[in-house]
Parts: C-alpha cells; sequence; structure tokens
C-alpha cells in the first residue's frame, strides 16, 4: 500500500479506502479533503442509479425488460406529442446497459434548457434497433431515473439514499438536477469516500449487506459482465465491455467518473478500492492499483508495516500555498482576458493581509477567506446557493498575489495569480459544467 503511495505521489488524489472481505485495509484524506466531505462522483452516479433500479426490481417496482416508456411520466410523455415507434422497444435493461440504440451521446444543449427535458430527449429516436449497438450516452441514465421516479413516487436522490445508500451507513446525498428539479442520474451524485465505498462492497457481497438483501443477487452478478461482446483488448480499463452501469475492468469491474472517482470491486482478490481525485490520465491510477496493489494481496505483514502505513494515510495531505512576504496594501486588478475561469468574473480584489479574496461575479462580489500555510474552509454563495471551497495563498515579493481555491466537494481547483496583465484565474481541470465554478453550486 505505501509502495501505491508512493508511485502516486505525483498525481493529485483526494482519498482512497481499500477493503478486503470486508475489513477496512486502509482508509486516507489527503489535506485539506476529509472524510465528512462528500464529492461530485461524476459518472459514477450511474452506477449509483443503477443500483437503485435494481432496488425497485427487487420490490416489483420494475422490470428489466419492460419498455422504458411505460415507466415514465404520462403528462411528460403527452407533452412529447409523436414519438418514434422505435422508442417503444427501448428497455429498462437497454437503459441500463447504454444499448438505446443511439449510435452517440444524445444529449443535447435543448435538452439542458427545457423546462420538461422528455419533450427534447423523445424528439431524437434511436437510429440503431435498442439492444444492438453501446454507445455511452446520459439519456440512457437520465430516463432511469425519471422512470424511478414515476414508480416510485420520490426523486432519484431520495430513492438512492432511502432504499440504497442509507442502509449501509449514509446520512446525505446531494444530487444535480434539471431545470425542473428531477436528479440527472448519470452525474451529478456528490457522496462520502465511505459512502462510495460502502457501495462497492455491497456490489461485492451479491447485493446484500447488514444481513438483507438490498438489490437482487443475480441483477449483480449480471450487471458485472459484458452486455455486448468487444475485441480482446489487453491494454485499456476502457476496452473490456460495459454491464450494466458498470465499466468492466482488466481486473473485476468498475463504477468510474470523469477526473478519477473510481469504485472497483475486485471478486477474485475480495477486495474493493474508492478512490477520488482530479486527474486526467484516467488509466494511470488504475494502472497504479494493479501494479502496486494487486501484487501485494497475500504478502505477509507485519505490526510495523501496519504502523508505518497508519503514519503515512494520517500524514497525507496537499501543500498548502503561503506568503513569501509580510501584508501588503489592499490591492485589485482587472481578470487577464487568458484566464480559463469564466468571464463573469471581472475583477478581483485582495485585503491587506493577503486572507480575503473577493471576487467580482457578474456584479456581485464573492469573497473567498485564504489561509497563509494553511487550508481555510468557506463557502462561495450566490442566490440561495452554496459552494464550499478550501483555499491557501499569500503575497510574493514583488507585491503580487497567489492563490489556489479548491471546491472541496468536487474534483476540481483554480488557482489565482496577479501579474502585468491582471488576474489570472486558471483551472486545474475545467468542470464539465462549464468554465464557471458558480455552476457546481446546490441550494
Amino acid at each position: 500500500m505505501i509502495d501505491l503511495l508512493d508511485a502516486a505521489a505525483h498525481l493529485e488524489l483526494h482519498s482512497i479506502a481499500i477493503a478486503r472481505d470486508g475489513h477496512a485495509v486502509a482508509r486516507g484524506w489527503w489535506n485539506p479533503y476529509g472524510p465528512d466531505r462528500k464529492h461530485l462522483l461524476y459518472s459514477c452516479s450511474k452506477s449509483v442509479t443503477a443500483t437503485t433500479i435494481a432496488s425497485l426490481v427487487l420490490d416489483g417496482l420494475l422490470a428489466l425488460d419492460e419498455p422504458i416508456l411505460d415507466r415514465l411520466p404520462p403528462e411528460a410523455l403527452d407533452a412529447a406529442g409523436d414519438i418514434a415507434e422505435i422508442w417503444r422497444r427501448v428497455t429498462v435493461r437497454h437503459c441500463l446497459t447504454m444499448t438505446v440504440g443511439h449510435t452517440a451521446d444524445a444529449w443535447a444543449q435543448a435538452i439542458w434548457d427545457a423546462d420538461e427535458p422528455l419533450v427534447p430527449l423523445l424528439a431524437n429516436p434511436p437510429d440503431a434497433e435498442p439492444g444492438s449497438v453501446f454507445a455511452y450516452n446520459q439519456i440512457a441514465t437520465y430516463l432511469l431515473s425519471r422512470a424511478a421516479e414515476h414508480v416510485a413516487g420520490s426523486p432519484l436522490n431520495v430513492l438512492a439514499l432511502d432504499r440504497v445508500l442509507g442502509p449501509l451507513g449514509a446520512l446525505d446525498l446531494d444530487w444535480e438536477r434539471d431545470r425542473a428539479g428531477h436528479p440527472f442520474g448519470f452525474s451529478g451524485a456528490r457522496v462520502r469516500t465511505d459512502d462510495l465505498h460502502a457501495l462497492t462492497q455491497l456490489w461485492l457481497d451479491g447485493g446484500a449487506a447488514a444481513g438483507r438483501q438490498i438489490v437482487p443477487a443475480d441483477w449483480v452478478e449480471e450487471a458485472s459482465r459484458p452486455f455486448l461482446p468487444v475485441e480482446p483488448d489487453p491494454s485499456s480499463d476502457w476496452a473490456q465491455g460495459y454491464g450494466q452501469s458498470f465499466w468492466i475492468a482488466r481486473h473485476g469491474y468498475r463504477a468510474d467518473g470523469a477526473f478519477g472517482q473510481y469504485g472497483l470491486v475486485l471478486p477474485e482478490q475480495r477486495m474493493t478500492v474508492a478512490i477520488t481525485s482530479e486527474v486526467l490520465d484516467m488509466q494511470e491510477p488504475l494502472d497504479l492499483v494493479w501494479e502496486h496493489l494487486l501484487p501485494a494481496v497475500d504478502r505477509p505483514g507485519s505490526a510495523d508495516a501496519d504502523a508505518r502505513l497508519e503514519q503515512r494515510l494520517a500524514e497525507l495531505t496537499i501543500p498548502a500555498l503561503s506568503s513569501a512576504a509580510g501584508p501588503a496594501e489592499r490591492r485589485a486588478w482587472p481578470v487577464d482576458p487568458a484566464s480559463t475561469v469564466t468571464s463573469a468574473v471581472t475583477r478581483v480584489r485582495v485585503d491587506t493581509d493577503g486572507t480575503e479574496l473577493v471576487l467580482v461575479h457578474d456584479g456581485v462580489e464573492v469573497t473567498v477567506p485564504v489561509g497563509d500555510g494553511v487550508w481555510v474552509d468557506g463557502e462561495i454563495r450566490t442566490d440561495a446557493k452554496g459552494l464550499p471551497v478550501s483555499a491557501s495563498g499569500g503575497w510574493s515579493t514583488d507585491g503580487g498575489y497567489e492563490a489556489v481555491v479548491r471546491l472541496i466537494e468536487t474534483p476540481h481547483s483554480f488557482r489565482v495569480s496577479t501579474g502585468p496583465g491582471g488576474a489570472l484565474l486558471s483551472w486545474r481541470l475545467i468542470p464539465l459544467h462549464g468554465d464557471d465554478p458558480l455552476e457546481l453550486a446546490l441550494p
């Protein structure tokens, strides 16, 4: 395990949790991330949605081979008008396996913007026979979210917490929603690392937890196998096939989200791994797990090794920025047009001691508390929405200023650096939602 941490030291990891035979092997968070923080899962959300759907199947509220249209709200179908006949052959199973029949992702801007997203969604019918072709397709999981809400009478976030995550020990679940208030399903779930890890254990244990069956055991077995055959490719963990909202891997299978969110299930090793991070090359963390963790399984351990690992996990941190000079005068800068953070931020101001960073966003001042040599938690608020942050920074010897702002319940962070061109605001990795950090704020 220490070898894995060493090998991953250059990566932007936020948390890791590992268990074998249901017993914790390692749990660690890189400060300022911590066990009580939720984390945006991106497409790991699909696996949460699928598990919630399976819980409804267990209780007879849904069936895998029934048409998805039969489980959508009638008023939305009426609003959609004439619906292409091919939609009536799309089943719940097709949605779970991303085999709706579209040959490319069919999610479009019109769906984002609609008051009833099912209307523009259903206006774009599949271009191949359902079940015949795989395409990673956000609309498939959105349809599942809406079907679950219709048949069970509660939105997906409530169902997922009540039926799946709550029985595993989760206390809370946030989920991003469309304009009509429906959880997206395909992305947007925010849970703690421990909750994601508990899900991986549920899958490894055949859908059972705390002495009861939460999802059908045969569903877990089927969901973790490729639905359509794939050509053998030993080089990539994205070329092993896709099950029912799980990627099949070279070792086991996984929930998988953008920028390095993973819920790994390793049946052969009787292990589970949860990782949250901000990485661009998503294959690299998996390669490191295969290279450093798997060979260590069944090696003899020792009390000394356990103590060294415990200390290492307790000391995990992302270095904070600090001042190279004493307090300077209060200063303000226009935003450098080369910035990758939204142009809605037009001006930056820093107070004398550097512990208060103000971003002028659409004419409104948004204040971020900043620690000098330490991470300081705060919240960016706009209207009724809030975005937790953690920031560090300070003054430089030339009178400039630099800070890193971490959107602490997402994978993302951005840097503020002042210079002759003004204040340069740069994303480390731009969120899938777009370049405005406040788009990640939740009510």
